[in-house]
């Protein structure tokens, strides 16, 4: 009887040391922070950001300086120092160092005013003071920083300085710690970076993933011989669906590890990256920190879900050990292969309007046959051009008018009626929309819905809300909507980006808000019909398919009663961001949807009393652009696997792909019922491709544009209209 309360105490004592042995939650919830582990086993950390995801203000920015002792209960705070999101930390002889960093000095809700930092400082253990380095030559944050033998190499970042654009920095950095006197030296960096992850081993620098100046996250492995200083291309990290982007790294005991938001700890092993465990709790812009023999920890950082993460401590296996084995990635279907795409000549010349996002049926169709596929080298000639202003709408075409919008970067928007034939102005109306109320460097400011035409009326929905319904002839103003103010809506994180969705008479909206979120209009008076349900606002519009009003949200698939807005069908899916932003497929009785969160793409089955899903498919996932239908297949491009080009055709049926081609950059697609296909790039390039049943036939391609284009090309009476973000505009001649 004795023995069974030494067996309690000796249980309570292991519990509290396993519990020492892992760090308490960090006292602020910090995500893209810095931090170090110094010989003694203490770890530090450095400033970061504690509010929601790019939403930065001055207090949710910090410069609070921790550190843990193994087997302290609690991060003791040490003196503050300027404030910093995106700083590294490193350790040093005599304690710690930060590097930069990014400040915001705005309040919280005002305009972000944010400012990359120009100093560096040595924490010294000694005496508990921050004292001084040398300035860095410019201002520099999103990069990282490690020490190899005497030298402290800062790798990647951007500079931003209030309102100006970022600058991408294309040097990196060294300062000799070992000189007292010493001053940073610039040296060429082969690439241009930022959230990325640095470490050493050996002689060795490895700069790990990250995005690149062209928003592209990224899985390269750049490697630096700090002997010779000259770069070299090492093993590229697994494709994931958001690529290296704010990893973290360690090199412990002689290994490099690093891990992302998929939770899996990689090591390099030769000339691979495996998997070799995984974490409990998956984060990025976290950090890996040596914990000790056969350990390493994690620290804060956020979920995919935007969460922040606790601390957790890492057994690693032996280093021939065994990668961990794939999980299954996909459900597979009961149904049959769909029957190959056949297409068949056309037998007269068509041609059609583009009245609205996405074209005459709202799927990227179009029935236009009979125009000029056979182009010259530099391609076809092109009619005109124009410049109209930011943001990502595309374009309707009615008879001999073009309609699209743009904004001029100094707070309003205006939407254009243009000749078709000349790209002159019938007219314009422009109205006043905050331009960077709500700026994020991966996302154009301006609109980014594209107008719906019909009934000689206009419909626009700005990025703010604002509705407006106009006179197709003359712009004048027929009624104007608030989504904020008259239908109590919540803005999505990105703002609202949902085209009007018009059918018999009717306007649907996806207002967003936690009552109400779907709102039904009379398209000619703007009176409301219905308002119903609730939820998050999502990023693709809205449609009509027989009696039932498609709306995929921030969080689900809804499927709701055109007549009175019920709703009868729902199946979850929920991301990041609330990012459902592809436009689902309705084909049959079957629904695609797809988003680059967990769950990829799925194909869910309707049978008018409820969706059942048939097939999932974690490695195929659509982001910005939708997929575009061909017979009982979806051309796509996989934006699933960051940093390469996957475009394949996918079998409805079954979810397998009848072929997958990397010739193409991605971008976004226009099919024509003979087969031929256009492709406009995210590098402005457009590409003229035949599709088959066994591959894509590129049969021309053309630079038509440049910059970043993340907008549809349309096809309307034998012409092609192409824009980029910046709102460059081409027309061309295919007649």
């Amino acid at each position: 009887m004795k023995t069974l309360p030494l067996i309690i105490l000796l249980l309570a004592l292991a519990t509290a040391h396993a519990a020492t042995d892992t760090p308490p939650d960090l006292p602020l919830p910090v995500a893209s922070f810095g931090a170090a582990g110094t010989p003694d086993g203490a770890l530090y950390f450095y400033g970061g950001h504690s509010g929601k995801r790019h939403k930065y203000n001055r207090d949710e920015v910090h410069g609070n300086l921790f550190r843990w002792q193994p087997g302290a209960e609690k991060w003791e705070s040490l003196l503050k120092d300027e404030p910093a999101q995106g700083a590294s930390l490193v350790a040093a002889k005599e304690g710690v160092i930060r590097i930069g960093g990014m400040a915001a000095r705005n309040e919280k809700g005002a305009e972000q005013d944010l400012w990359s930092s120009e100093t560096a400082a040595l924490f010294r253990v000694s005496d508990g003071k921050w004292h001084p380095l040398p300035k860095l030559p410019q201002r520099r944050s999103s990069h990282d920083s490690i020490v190899c033998g005497d030298k402290l190499y800062v790798i990647g970042g951007w500079r931003l300085e209030g309102e100006d654009d970022a600058v991408w920095h294309e040097t990196y950095l060294t300062l000799d710690l070992g000189k007292a006197d010493a001053a940073w030296e610039s040296h060429p960096q082969p690439f241009k970076r930022r959230a990325l992850a640095v470490q050493s081993i050996g002689t060795k620098v490895y700069a790990i993933g990250g995005i690149t100046d062209e928003d592209e996250t990224t899985t390269a492995v750049s490697v630096l011989d700090s002997t010779t200083g000259t770069w070299s291309e090492g093993p590229k990290l697994p494709a994931d669906k958001i690529g290296g982007f704010g990893f973290a790294a360690v090199a412990h005991e002689g290994r490099l590890f690093a891990s992302g938001v998929s939770g899996e700890l990689l090591e390099l092993r030769g000339e691979a990256w495996v998997s070799v465990a995984k974490l409990a709790h998956p984060r990025y812009f976290h950090r890996l920190l040596s914990g000790g023999e056969g350990k390493i920890i994690a620290i804060g950082g956020a979920s995919r879900e935007g969460k922040k993460a606790p601390p957790e401590v890492i057994a690693l296996p032996a280093a021939d050990s065994a990668p961990l084995p794939e999980e299954a990635k996909k459900s597979a279907s009961t149904r049959k292969a769909s029957p190959a795409p056949v297409f068949t000549a056309p037998t007269k010349k068509t041609e059609s309007d583009w009245p609205r996002y996405q074209g005459p049926r709202g799927d990227g169709t179009t029935p236009e046959t009979g125009w000029n596929t056979q182009w010259p080298a530099d391609g076809p000639p092109v009619l005109w051009k124009a410049e109209l202003g930011k943001g990502l709408a595309s374009f309707a075409v009615v008879g001999d008018r073009v309609f699209t919008a743009g904004n001029d970067g100094a707070d309003h928007d205006t939407v254009f009626c243009l000749d078709l034939e000349t790209g002159k102005p019938v007219w314009k109306h422009t109205f006043d929309v905050p331009t960077k109320a709500h700026e994020m460097s991966i996302v154009p400011f301006g609109p980014a819905t594209t107008p719906t035409v019909a009934d000689g009326r206009v419909y626009f929905l700005s990025r703010e809300g604002d509705l407006l319904c106009l006179d197709a002839a003359s712009g004048s103003v027929k009624w104007q909507k608030s989504y904020l103010k008259d239908f109590g809506g919540k803005r999505p994180v990105y703002g609202w980006s949902t085209s009007p969705a018009l059918h018999e008479g009717r306007l649907f909206l996806d207002v967003g808000g936690a009552e109400g979120s779907n709102v039904c209009l009379d398209a000619a008076t703007g009176e409301k019909i219905w308002q119903t349900g609730g939820g998050e606002a999502g990023y693709a519009t809205p449609f009509v398919s027989g009696r039932l009003l498609v709306l995929f949200k921030g969080e689900a698939l809804e499927l709701r009663a055109v007549a009175d807005g019920k709703l009868l069908a729902r199946h979850a899916a929920e991301t990041r961001d609330f990012c459902n932003c592809a436009t689902p497929v309705h084909s049959g009785d079957l629904f695609f949807i797809s988003h680059t969160g967990g769950v990829g793409s799925r194909a869910l089955a309707w049978d008018d009393l409820a969706l059942t899903e048939l097939w999932s498919e974690r490695e195929v996932g659509l982001l910005f652009q939708s997929g575009v239908p061909v017979q009982n297949h979806l051309l796509a491009f996989n934006d699933a696997k960051r940093g390469v080009n996957d475009l394949r055709l996918i079998d409805l049926a079954t979810g397998l792909s009848r072929w997958e081609s990397a010739e193409i950059d991605k971008g976004s697609a226009t099919v024509c019922d003979d087969g031929h296909t256009l492709i406009l790039t995210s590098k402005g390039e457009l590409v003229l491709a035949k599709l088959l049943a066994d591959k894509i036939d590129i049969l021309s391609r053309v630079q038509v544009l440049g910059g970043k284009s993340y907008v549809q090309p349309v096809l309307a009476h034998g012409r092609i209209l192409c824009r980029n973000n910046d709102g460059s505009v081409a027309c061309l001649d295919v007649k």
